[in-house]
């Protein structure tokens, strides 16, 4: 299997941080980087065609905390 990996930068100016793609299937898509310090996973889920749920988790100061985005498609007139 090929090893997918989704490079992100959590802040301006900040160096793309790689997570590798340890799960996914047609509506969810599950990325992780056990080395970094929050978050360690990113999940996507697509709800419906037209919505996608997103969080993000892991431990922060030994704390396990996750933070959900709810996404919903706009349509331009």
């Amino acid at each position: 299997m090929r090893e997918i990996s989704y490079s992100v930068s959590l802040g301006v100016g900040a160096a793309p941080i790689s997570f590798k793609l340890i799960r996914s299937s047609d509506k969810e898509a599950v990325f992780e980087n056990p080395a970094h310090d929050f978050p360690q996973r990113i999940i996507y889920r697509r709800s419906s065609q037209d919505t996608l749920f997103a969080r993000i988790e892991g431990t922060s100061k030994g704390v396990e905390k996750g933070i959900d985005f709810h996404y919903k498609r706009s349509h331009c007139d």
